[in-house]
């Protein structure tokens, strides 16, 4: 957890930064056509941490480790999405895919925390005027130099210790099922368009959006039964909510997941 107010904050702009990060190198892919060198004329990420995340890659490659390797040993920099979507295009040879699809995943979600941010600056604003407004009495007290002390003690707590409230608001928000299920249902259609199979991006999924339970359910079920079963019964299975059920039938049917996942999606990401 973050405990200072721009550590909190900064947290949301690490999506947009890791979304940017995948786009430089997927384009340097496509331009290129070689994973080592990519790495190598990718532009310069903006942020420390992926300037290392850069570092690892290019000194990986010099190793001749794939870039998937590579993710794995550095799971601190690189979440499960990343490991798994990274290997499977080192795999199939579609690694500048798989940047594709990481950037636009990032993007969303990025997109979706920044409107659980804006929640924020209401108390934060009735905060910093409360600072100004609550300890005036004190100069008629103690003068103005009492006043400004208060002042500066306040303004300092919020900055030190105003992280906390903030990353409880994240944490509470992405518990919530405005937030967990348009990002299950994103990783679910990422990971199937990246290669996965059912239930490694029903997996995903679960871990990704914090639904604890569709993993459990998943890791349950013995791997031969999960090979045999369509999407629609492994959700029933994972006792997925009925919409996405509903929605993976749909794709069962048709056989088109990735198109009829990402609408569905996009459907739950719209304002209610």
């Amino acid at each position: 957890m973050n405990t200072t107010l721009l550590g909190a904050l900064k947290r949301i702009e690490q999506l947009r930064e890791r979304s940017d990060f995948y786009r430089s190198w997927e384009v340097a892919l496509r331009t290129h056509h070689d994973a080592a060198l990519s790495v190598q004329v990718m532009d310069e990420p903006r942020d420390a941490k992926f300037r290392t995340v850069r570092a690892f890659l290019a000194e990986g490659s010099t190793r001749g480790r794939p870039a998937g390797v590579v993710a794995k040993m550095h799971p601190h920099l690189f979440p499960p999405l990343d490991q798994l979507l990274i290997g499977a295009g080192d795999s199939f040879g579609t690694l500048a895919d798989s940047c594709r699809l990481l950037s636009e995943y990032y993007l969303r979600d990025y997109e979706r925390m920044v409107r659980v941010r804006s929640r924020v600056s209401i108390p934060l604003v009735t905060y910093f005027a409360a600072v100004f407004i609550v300890p005036f009495p004190l100069v008629w007290d103690y003068g103005t130099l009492a006043y400004s002390a208060a002042i500066i003690g306040a303004v300092a707590l919020i900055f030190l210790l105003g992280g906390i409230p903030v990353s409880l608001l994240y944490s509470l928000s992405e518990n919530s099922a405005r937030i967990s299920r348009p990002r299950f249902a994103w990783t679910l259609a990422v990971g199937l368009e990246g290669g996965l199979t059912f239930a490694g991006a029903a997996r995903l999924a679960a871990t990704t959006s914090g639904m604890s339970a569709v993993g459990r359910h998943l890791d349950a079920a013995p791997s031969r039964s999960l090979k045999a079963m369509t999407l629609t019964q492994m959700l029933e299975l994972a006792d997925a909510w009925p919409e996405m059920v509903s929605h993976a039938r749909k794709a069962d049917l048709a056989g088109e997941y990735i198109s009829t996942l990402r609408l569905f999606a996009a459907e739950l990401e719209s304002p209610a």
